[in-house]
């Protein structure tokens, strides 16, 4: 893997339950220790009530096994959606114009 990819739990596919254990209760010590992981060069956290969604730009020494491991313990591995390259842009772009949320043109995430 290499660039730009989404690893993500949302309502679609998770219940309440899963979406509370894989919650990140303080985003800045994640963010900084999701920075120190090897083959992670950036990253962004983007949490609702309805996902727990993370944007990575990552190299090829990156193992995502390992990632969802280290940083969704509670979680099931198969409740772990993965966008890599542009299929990451374009859910993203679905989710600010709010096409892909629970109540379609939803403005949560755009702001």
């Amino acid at each position: 893997m290499n660039g730009v990819c989404n690893l993500s739990i949302t309502h679609k596919w998770a219940s309440l339950n899963d979406l509370e254990c894989a919650r990140i209760d303080n985003v800045e010590e994640a963010l900084k220790a999701m920075h120190a992981v090897d083959g992670v060069s950036e990253c962004v956290i983007l949490q609702t009530c309805n996902r727990i969604e993370l944007y990575l730009n990552v190299t090829n020494e990156f193992d995502v096994s390992a990632f969802i491991t280290r940083f969704f313990p509670s979680v099931p591995p198969e409740l772990i959606g993965r966008y890599e390259s542009c299929k990451t842009l374009t859910h993203l772009m679905r989710m600010a114009a709010g096409l892909d949320l629970m109540i379609v043109g939803e403005d949560q995430i755009f702001g």
